[in-house]
């Protein structure tokens, strides 16, 4: 064969590599792109697994355990949570969808073998964002960003709607129970489980973790009297030489409204009782802060009552931090 015609079939030949060529790099290109865009998940079966997931894909598959999940089967239908020491049930929808850490079908962990991890809801016994406690249904732990972290790329905290229920007890009055609608974020949320069982597990967790002073940036603030405690009025005839009474006031969270207002300890005088009652019904009381938001708390009130005078002295009531 001639130079001449070595060249041209070389010549003849190139176009047909270059297409299979450029072929291949595109085949690559995109295969790297892909994996770019892929998420690391736990399978929810075998949480030692983990999962190279599309982003945006409808489904988890596990190659692993040969399982199968599409999106809605990733969350509780119903999350067992608590607000302010108020046990809640949640419907399982998280709103806004904007926020890349939360999501309806997981949330974002810190892996032990570095760098982040998606968890699927189902795979969770029980999340404490406060204190980025987040415990698997196998026991194991791993710890997530600050739930109350603001910008991108999670602008809000998903939120939640929910009922919340108190029961309003004066004495000498019929117990009521006042009902309201709440939309809380799950910053606020003290923690949310998969089980009532595991609901128990994380309050003792947090009442632990709390007790421990291992979050000093957010310490317990007491609950106290808003300005002076209303004196009570004593009636004519009523005035004694000398009586004491104590009286327990609950303070709700929200906008300071009182659950219970309960005499401790008689003076012995029946008219000074209900004075006394009255006077700490009538006062003004700030609830005390758990983890930065206010939380339902218990003030004790003293009264000593002299002649028609009376002096008061309140004080935080001795019970766990945690009340129902």
């Amino acid at each position: 064969m001639s130079l001449f015609s070595a060249t041209t079939n070389r010549l003849r030949t190139f176009p047909a590599r270059a297409v299979r060529l450029s072929g291949i790099v595109l085949a690559l290109a995109a295969f790297a792109a892909q994996t770019a865009s892929a998420e690391r998940w736990l399978c929810p079966d075998c949480l030692d697994q983990v999962i190279d997931r599309p982003a945006g894909s409808a489904t988890l598959e596990c190659p692993a355990c040969d399982a199968s999940y599409a999106r809605e089967d990733l969350s509780w239908i119903i999350g067992y949570g608590n607000y302010r020491t108020r046990d809640v049930d949640l419907n399982f929808l998280l709103m806004p969808t904007d926020c890349d850490r939360f999501r309806e079908d997981g949330l974002q962990a810190m892996h032990k073998a570095g760098g982040t991890i998606w968890v699927p809801w189902i795979a969770v016994q029980y999340y404490i964002p406060r204190q980025r406690i987040l415990v698997l249904t196998d026991g194991s732990e791993l710890t997530t960003d600050y739930a109350k972290t603001r910008g991108a790329p999670c602008p809000e905290p998903p939120a939640f709607m929910f009922d919340v229920a108190d029961t309003i007890r004066i004495d000498g009055q019929q117990p009521r129970v006042t009902q309201r609608s709440v939309e809380a974020d799950l910053a606020e949320l003290f923690f949310v489980a998969g089980s009532p069982e595991a609901r128990a597990s994380a309050r003792a967790r947090f009442i632990e973790e709390v007790e421990s002073g291992k979050h000093p940036r957010l310490p317990r603030t007491e609950p106290r009297v808003a300005g002076t405690a209303r004196q009570p009025i004593i009636p004519k005839g009523g005035q004694v030489p000398q009586a004491e009474a104590e009286v327990e006031v609950r303070v709700n969270d929200q906008s300071s409204q009182l659950l219970r207002v309960h005499l401790l300890r008689s003076s012995g005088y029946p008219e000074i009782d209900t004075a006394v009652i009255r006077a700490a019904q009538s006062s003004q009381f700030m609830p005390a802060g758990e983890m930065g938001v206010p939380v339902p708390s218990t003030l004790v009130l003293h009264y000593s009552i002299r002649g028609g005078t009376a002096t008061v002295d309140a004080r935080p009531a001795v019970p766990s931090i945690w009340e129902d």
